[in-house]
């Protein structure tokens, strides 16, 4: 149960919650916040955050594991199976709430 009902500002706290773990090098940690940040973004529609929520994630195990290593497994890793359609939306994305 959420108690402020600001689910933006929740994502917005996940992924903060992801850049810290991330900037401290524990990276299994900062892909669980930045994927409580992808579910919350996908609850209210927010392309612009899904993307960044999988960019990160997608750093986060390049970090960890070297780009070899971790561009052969990222699609499977992730379930990105639908990522290409992401990339497939037209440039008139929703803008994003998450920066403002």
């Amino acid at each position: 149960m959420r108690r402020a009902g600001n689910t933006e500002a929740e994502a917005a706290a996940y992924f903060c919650v992801g850049v810290t773990y991330d900037n401290m090098g524990k990276y299994e940690d900062a892909i669980k916040g930045y994927s409580k940040f992808l579910k919350l973004s996908r609850e209210i529609n927010d392309k612009v955050g899904e993307c960044l929520a999988y960019n990160c994630m997608g750093m986060c195990k390049v970090r960890e594991k070297g780009a070899r290593e971790a561009g052969a497994g990222c699609m499977v890793i992730f379930g990105l199976d639908s990522y290409p359609s992401l990339l497939l939306t037209p440039p008139s994305l929703p803008p994003s709430n998450f920066f403002r």
